[in-house]
């Protein structure tokens, strides 16, 4: 195989090192760019590997990687975070007794307001109960009030008083029962909103409890998010947001962090927050999903590094900082914990773990551990 035939190769095998002699070891380097730098690393292996400080020893042939310097920007702090779009407030209406839909008064995607008639069940036999029920109640409530006279004229006895409230008791009772269910006969709205499904038709016979519409308010929506405990110091009620969609990708809406969840869920590590977003032009869709960030506050005179510098490990973050071993320019990779922000881009704020002088591996770090040497083979500017 020939080196040209190499270089061909090399973009598949990015990030790769290219063996092309058994002797002396050379290599190729292959950028994100295309740019192939040519790498050479010296040694037969039986050399003794440079010392660290502490008397430690970097170990193994050099790996070559690219590195940055931190750098210091002022920053707009920002948490990011997604979720699906939900309507501020969603109830599916069913019927509280048995009967057969008379009519449905809306259809799917009708606006209504608060008190409108969704539904209403036949309510012809309870009619007919109702007017009985009325007659025997003003019977009841006329035998009642004439035997209170008689007893508070010494004209009756007690019993006859009480079995007299006793019957006017039950009567309106029974009267009140059976009002409600003539109420119920008529499903109403709650809250204003929209219709977003139809579940019966009339002629339909229910049980209590099935289904007849579905409502939703969607002049506001909410996300329901979980952020991580270590972020609870930078939430707030109150907190500005800013929400994106794919159906709208050149706008972004605003919204405000309405509950910060006083729990952290002792699995997931997590605490929700739910943002509400203004909807009054019914742009936004319960169900879309979309990406949120959250204002924390500035940052001036923040150390950043490219997100792909990050290294994730068992919900830890950490980077690879550039070392010399002490011996000549021989340089070796230390691996430290740090307390990293959200990516904004294509960087990342580390807010603590990081020296503001340092030097990060940004490529390569798949291949590194810590204390391995290593070969610096950044494209030329």
């Amino acid at each position: 195989m020939n080196k040209k035939l190499l270089r061909l190769l090399a973009p598949a095998l990015i990030p790769s090192l290219v063996l092309i002699s058994c002797g002396k070891k050379d290599t190729e380097w292959v950028t994100y760019s295309g740019q192939v730098i040519p790498v050479t690393l010296a040694g037969t292996g039986k050399a003794s590997p440079p010392k660290l400080g502490g008397g430690q020893q970097a170990s193994g042939e050099p790996v070559p990687v690219e590195t940055e310097p931190v750098r210091i920007m002022d920053l707009e702090t920002n948490l990011n975070t997604s979720g699906n779009i939900l309507p501020w407030e969603s109830i599916v209406l069913s019927a509280k007794m048995p009967g057969k839909i008379k009519t449905v008064s809306v259809e799917e995607g009708a606006q209504v307001a608060i008190g409108a008639v969704i539904a209403e069940l036949e309510t012809q036999d309870l009619s007919i109960e109702l007017a009985k029920a009325e007659s025997e109640a003003s019977r009841a409530k006329a035998s009642y009030k004439r035997l209170k006279k008689l007893y508070d004229a010494s004209a009756a006895t007690i019993t006859q008083y009480e079995t007299a409230e006793s019957a006017h008791k039950g009567a309106s009772s029974a009267l009140s029962s059976l009002k409600e269910k003539m109420e119920s006969a008529r499903i109403t709205a709650p809250f204003a909103g929209i219709v977003s499904r139809k579940m019966a038709v009339p002629g339909s016979v229910l049980n209590p409890g099935q289904p007849i519409a579905e409502l939703v308010d969607i002049s506001r929506v909410r996300i329901d998010a979980g952020f991580s405990e270590v972020d609870a110091k930078y939430m707030q009620q109150g907190r500005k947001s800013q929400i994106f969609v794919d159906a709208y990708p050149d706008q972004k809406f605003e919204g405000e962090v309405s509950y910060v969840g006083s729990v952290v869920d002792q699995v997931t590590r997590t605490f929700s927050v739910k943002i509400v977003i203004d909807n009054k032009d019914r742009l936004l869709k319960a169900g879309m999903s979309a990406r949120v960030r959250i204002h924390t506050g500035s940052a001036p005179g923040a150390m950043t590094v490219p997100v792909g510098a990050l290294v994730k490990e068992g919900g830890k973050s950490y980077l690879f900082t550039v070392k010399k071993t002490g011996e000549g320019e021989a340089l070796c990779a230390r691996r430290q914990e740090v307390e990293a922000g959200s990516p904004d881009g294509n960087i990342v704020q580390i807010r603590s773990g990081l020296e503001k002088d340092a030097v990060v591996v940004v490529r390569g770090t798949e291949k590194l551990s810590d204390g391995a040497r290593i070969l610096v083979v950044n494209p030329a500017k």
